[in-house]
């Protein structure tokens, strides 16, 4: 209940990085509550770069320019390099050779 009520006032203070420890609009939580209420939107707030990343390397659009695009304040500019090399991988994997490269592997251990 406490995270439906605080949550939207939680991320416009992260994203605004305003403060939030001892600010009258939360001064009826206790400093626990208020970390976890934190650190749960600041994952999530998390999570949603990555899928923009995600969503905007799956369009097509280069790597650099999704990096220069990436919120540093939300997601750390070393997370989100490691997200789209990641992603990078994995559309090699994806891509026509690179899934017979896998099958050529996968044969030279069978036999």
């Amino acid at each position: 209940m406490l995270a439906e009520k605080y949550q939207p006032k939680i991320q416009e203070h992260l994203l605004a990085d305003k403060q939030i420890h001892g600010t009258e609009e939360f001064s009826l939580l206790d400093d626990e509550i208020i970390d976890s209420l934190i650190s749960i939107d600041t994952k999530n707030l998390a999570l949603k770069e990555k899928k923009k990343i995600t969503k905007a390397i799956k369009a097509g659009e280069p790597a650099d320019q999704v990096f220069e695009e990436s919120d540093s304040r939300i997601l750390p500019p070393q997370e989100a390099a490691d997200h789209i090399k990641r992603l990078q991988e994995v559309q090699v994997q994806n891509s026509g050779s690179g899934r017979m490269i896998n099958i050529g592997g996968e044969i030279a251990l069978i036999v």
